[in-house]
């Protein structure tokens, strides 16, 4: 007698958090789950579904969830950084299917559905091939540049991390009123940071490295210079290389007083 693997059911369990860090009050909460994998939904808790009436039911397609009973999301503002009052958390039970590859079981989307709510735009951040490696801007970074693929820990411990930097330019640092947290245990109890200070980081997009200075070559008994941005021992035009066994490129001394871009004529002439 044969069997079907890709008929053996599989229970899953899965957390979503939702959390307002916006300035305005955020009311009734409702999320969308792209489910893609004929999912069965056994049950969820702090949430209850808006396309079916009772559960079990099945949400292979996606499936929205409303919050009960806490719908509405207050903000930080109005709560003092409460996150009992601006957060929810909510656990999901179900049954998946075994699924092959290409596919993976994961939703293929989650996204908060409220009317007037706009979503972000994504940011994606890509991994740097291999080649870039020891590259003087973007590697020499300890477990970089992996080309977006990792290894399992079990098979190659060195390989299953990724490293990228971020570069960012910061403010000033703002002292500000010391912060307060809840009880990581669940009590009913806060607890009141030493000092707290606030600083605003914006990522920023390398510059090209330019040379810190720039020097002319001319001698006292000779009437030309060699200016900034050429080179001292002679460039190929097509290549633009610098060949030690060409002339160097000699221009007159009033050349210094046009810009490079504008120094062609003088050259060629």
């Amino acid at each position: 007698m044969g069997s079907r693997s890709s008929a053996q059911p599989w229970a899953f369990k899965s957390m979503a958090t939702i959390l307002n860090a916006g300035m305005y009050k955020l009311k009734s909460w409702k999320i969308f789950i792209g489910f893609q994998n004929q999912e069965i939904l056994v049950s969820a808790s702090n949430a209850v579904t808006v396309d079916s009436d009772t559960l079990p039911a099945p949400v292979g397609n996606g499936t929205t969830l409303a919050g009960y009973p806490q719908a509405d999301l207050k903000t930080s503002v109005d709560t003092a950084g409460d996150l009992t009052q601006i957060q929810v958390q909510f656990e999901l039970y179900g049954t998946q299917f075994v699924i092959r590859p290409p596919g993976y079981p994961m939703p293929r989307t989650i996204r908060l559905v409220n009317d007037g709510y706009k979503y972000p735009s994504p940011r994606h951040i890509g991994d740097q091939p291999p080649d870039r490696e020891k590259d003087k801007d973007v590697g020499n970074l300890l477990y970089c540049c992996r080309n977006g693929t990792l290894f399992p820990n079990t098979m190659n411990e060195t390989k299953s991390v990724s490293v990228f930097r971020l570069q960012y330019k910061c403010g000033p640092v703002i002292r500000v009123d010391d912060m307060v947290s809840p009880d990581p245990t669940g009590l009913q109890a806060t607890s009141t940071a030493i000092a707290s200070w606030q600083v605003v980081c914006n990522i920023t997009r390398p510059k090209i490295r330019q040379a810190r200075c720039c020097a002319s070559y001319s001698a006292y008994y000779n009437e030309s210079v060699i200016p900034c941005n050429t080179c001292a021992c002679g460039c190929e035009n097509t290549q633009r290389k610098c060949n030690p066994n060409a002339q160097a490129l000699i221009l007159p001394p009033e050349t210094l007083l046009v810009p490079f871009e504008n120094r062609t004529e003088k050259a060629v002439t």
